[in-house]
């Protein structure tokens, strides 16, 4: 709770943030303490999202799926001769590629979906 306090007094105190509120044209006292709030907020509740993940990227490293990267990754780099780094890199990179030509796909799918 002292936590939420203090980054609260901090953000509070931010000239930034003070200059931005100012620019943005005439907010109150009380709307200025509500702006404070809701970026306090967003940013512990973010906080406790990462430790709430903590155990599950655990229970991730656990599973047989993990494994199956591990191995990919150790074929990967046994096949090409290929450092850990660079073979868990590699393997890394081809997902991200895929998994973002997907999203792309999808994405584009549900809009033409939705003018048609």
């Amino acid at each position: 709770m002292n936590n939420n306090l203090d980054l609260q007094l901090r953000l509070q105190e931010s000239s930034t943030m003070e200059k931005d509120y100012r620019s943005s044209g005439g907010i109150s006292d009380d709307t200025r303490e509500w702006i404070s709030a809701l970026n306090t907020s967003i940013l512990t509740t973010r906080t406790n999202l990462i430790k709430d993940r903590s155990s599950e990227l655990s229970g991730i490293m656990q599973s047989p799926e993990f494994t199956s990267l591990l191995f990919a990754a150790q074929y990967l780099g046994d096949s090409l001769g290929l450092t850990k780094e660079e073979a868990t890199e590699r393997l890394i990179d081809t997902f991200r590629k895929l998994d973002a030509i997907w999203g792309d796909m999808v994405i584009k799918r549900g809009i033409q979906a939705m003018i048609d």
